[in-house]
């Protein structure tokens, strides 16, 4: 018989060289109502910054972090201090490192065929470095994954038009593609086009989203977003796009929260 530990959708982070954004991402992600026996995998894209390797591998104290809050949020956000003491993860969290830089495209192949080599749950789920949650969104997420059946799932979609939807009851959108954020996919599509993505040149590093987007419904699977969103993008600037300058008027940020977004007091949670 599957352990419970192997049927639970697992959790994977895609990161690199933010510690900043993924401690807030982690604190968020520990005060959530989140099973814990949920696998949850920390994967690092080789990080090269001295913070970023001191964060994510060792237990060390890293002193008087400023954190990254995006004025635009800082008002939803609970608590929002922006100057913290940093403590290393290593003993905490499993970080799987990346033997290269591979960005987001590769990275986050790589990271969805090490998900499903470790567990045997119809699902798995990819986030980014750079969300916030409400309190039960991994719930919701599951509940909607078992009525629908979608290829992928997205947490959040904002730039579009599914960011101004105005119906609070919780059901799903179908949409052409969804960020990356925060994504559920399904296995039976992933050992499908795993193997068709993993054909793009090493030199691709970014578009992944829409890259499994597009394989998916060429395939026949569905694209759903869930309405309204369950998670907040805080991040104010792109490592796929390092000189673009964005804002919430420009389409970062979902409008389309109607929960509180949770923020834990500190990571003890996981020890």
């Amino acid at each position: 018989m599957m352990s419970s530990l192997q049927n639970k959708i697992p959790i994977g982070i895609l990161t690199r060289n933010r510690p900043m954004n993924l401690y807030l991402t982690l604190r968020s992600l520990m005060a959530t109502k989140l099973p814990v026996d949920v696998k949850i995998t920390i994967y690092d894209d080789a990080s090269d910054l001295q913070i970023a390797r001191e964060f994510l591998y060792s237990s060390q104290k890293i002193p008087n972090i400023h954190l990254s809050v995006p004025d635009v949020l800082a008002h939803n956000m609970p608590d929002p201090i922006r100057t913290v003491d940093l403590y290393g993860i290593k003993d905490y969290f499993k970080v799987v490192s990346m033997r290269s830089h591979q960005g987001v495209f590769h990275a986050s192949l790589e990271a969805l065929r090490d998900l499903l080599r470790g567990s045997y749950a119809k699902y798995v789920c990819l986030l980014q470095d750079d969300i916030l949650f409400i309190k039960d969104w991994y719930i919701r997420m599951t509940n909607l994954a078992k009525t629908f059946n979608p290829g992928i799932l997205g947490g959040i979609s904002f730039g579009c038009a599914t960011s101004e939807c105005n119906n609070k009851k919780y059901s799903i959108v179908k949409v052409q593609w969804t960020q990356a954020q925060c994504l559920f996919i399904a296995r039976d599509l992933l050992e499908i086009i795993l193997p068709e993505l993993q054909k793009f040149d090493s030199a691709k590093k970014n578009h992944f989203d829409l890259s499994i987007c597009d394989t998916a419904r060429m395939h026949g699977y569905n694209v759903l977003v869930t309405q309204p969103h369950v998670c907040q993008h805080i991040g104010d600037s792109s490592l796929v796009q390092p000189n673009k300058c964005f804002s919430r008027k420009g389409g970062r940020y979902s409008k389309n929260i109607y929960e509180p977004l949770v923020l834990a007091k500190n990571l003890s949670w996981f020890s």
